[in-house]
């Protein structure tokens, strides 16, 4: 992923920050994926930031396949929720596209990306975490 989304989401949601998972048995590296799907990562954070959790820890974040992998631990109150709500992004995935953000049309097979307008995907991201969209208002 890009830097700017992914200094952005670090800024915005912790748990999603680098520097604060060096420790994880699987060695947290970032975003490895596509920018498409920064969106699906903002709509999750504002899910998971609003759980009682004692903790949340990622473990990786990962295209594979074609599809997202997302593996965390948390444990709390709300961790049934949380797995859920990794649940829906990794579905969410399947049904944008991880480099320009698009929606897939459904039975269409393949969704190719003729070009990428990454400075307005970062602005629309940056919309959504200003508190335009509606889980990140304060």
């Amino acid at each position: 992923m890009d830097r700017e989304l992914t200094a952005l989401l670090a800024r915005r949601f912790t748990f999603f920050d680098l520097a604060k998972n060096p420790g994880t048995s699987f060695f947290y590296e970032g975003f490895e994926c596509g920018n498409g799907w920064a969106p699906i990562f903002i709509e999750l954070g504002c899910k998971l930031e609003k759980l009682d959790l004692t903790i949340l820890e990622i473990y990786r974040i990962k295209e594979k396949y074609w599809t997202l992998m997302l593996t965390i631990e948390v444990v709390g109150r709300d961790e049934v929720l949380a797995n859920e709500y990794v649940d829906w992004a990794e579905r969410q995935a399947c049904v944008v596209c991880e480099a320009c953000g698009e929606r897939k049309l459904e039975g269409k097979e393949e969704h190719r990306c003729l070009s990428v307008d990454i400075e307005g995907l970062v602005a629309s991201c940056k919309r959504m975490i200003r508190g335009s969209y509606p889980c990140t208002r304060k």
